[in-house]
């Protein structure tokens, strides 16, 4: 097993090793505790304000951690407990899941039901799968009405695709894999600067209490007439 990659006990007391993701993002964690403990520069680290965010499957983690619960019993069996406790917010950029798996009401809040801190989801309106199997625009957007009510947002905008949440730039034509719609290129700079912002708000009134930044999201600035922000 490799180094700070830890195991749990599977039922019956066997050894079940933690997805390799997961047990990375627990390592970095540690880690930052450790270094914490040991003082200097480190020590400033505000270990109870700390965020997590990715982007695609970054963002597929994002919800393992903050207690996403597979629909397939084989699946959730293998998985476990996947929540990260010391993470107090989150931020998926392109969420989602398989929509075969289910997006009726009933079996979205069984995966998303048991996620009650903070969560923020950032998708488009031409964020569609990327892969076979892959989520579909159906399923990113779903990730939101599966949360409970209370603590989680959402930003959709009109026209970004999935590079305009990954830092892709550039090419344009359409197509699904590194070419991306002409309106999404146009709209980049647009589109950035505004995911910027509600990211920096979310993390400065999550993580640091900042009541002038969840004063500001709660009506922000910059979205355009096709976009959509709801939040609660």
């Amino acid at each position: 097993m490799a180094a700070g990659r830890p195991a749990r006990r599977a039922p019956g007391g066997q050894r079940r090793a933690v997805p390799a993701r997961i047990a990375d993002a627990r390592f970095a964690i540690d880690e930052i505790e450790r270094r914490a403990a040991a003082g200097g520069a480190w020590a400033r680290v505000r270990l109870g304000a700390i965020g997590f965010s990715g982007h695609s499957f970054g963002a597929r983690l994002t919800q393992a951690l903050a207690g996403e619960r597979p629909t397939r019993a084989r699946r959730a069996e293998r998985l476990g407990a996947t929540a990260e406790p010391r993470i107090r917010a989150f931020i998926a950029f392109s969420p989602g899941f398989n929509e075969r798996d289910g997006l009726d009401d009933t079996t979205l809040a069984q995966r998303f039901g048991a996620i009650t801190r903070p969560f923020l989801a950032m998708t488009g309106t031409a964020d569609d799968a990327m892969l076979v199997g892959d989520a579909s625009n159906a399923a990113r957007r779903a990730v939101y009405r599966g949360l409970p009510p209370g603590q989680r947002a959402q930003l959709v905008l009109d026209g970004a695709d999935h590079a305009s949440f990954g830092g892709g730039t550039g090419l344009s034509g359409e197509g699904r894999l590194g070419r991306r719609s002409e309106r999404a290129v146009a709209l980049e700079a647009q589109h950035r600067a505004l995911i910027a912002a509600i990211s920096s708000d979310w993390w400065r009134w999550q993580l640091l209490g900042d009541a002038n930044a969840a004063a500001r999201l709660r009506a922000p600035a910059g979205p355009a007439a096709g976009d959509l922000w709801e939040q609660g």
